[in-house]
């Protein structure tokens, strides 16, 4: 998973802000004790550093599956060629 370019664009802007302590941001993130600033920032880190990634644990998951009902049909093969040489 990942940020699209115009979000991580944002986040590096507001990253910016928020580094520099700037008054525009200090204002902002203290409109209320929740620091919404600050959770936002927090929420676009979480997206940006995640290690799970459901798309890609689902296709995973299907080329898994595909993988070992190619393995059966091939052991499947695989005998039926063992029976058939032993009948010539």
């Amino acid at each position: 998973m990942g940020l699209s370019s115009e979000c991580h664009n944002l986040l590096a802007s507001i990253l910016k802000e928020q580094k520099a302590e700037s008054i525009p941001y200090q204002v902002v993130n203290n409109l209320n004790d929740n620091k919404p600033v600050d959770k936002v920032v927090s929420q676009f880190e979480d997206i940006l550093f995640s290690k799970f990634d459901p798309e890609f644990d689902q296709k995973i998951e299907d080329k898994t599956i595909a993988l070992g009902e190619l393995l059966r049909k091939e052991e499947e093969i695989t005998k039926e060629i063992g029976r058939l040489r032993k009948k010539i």
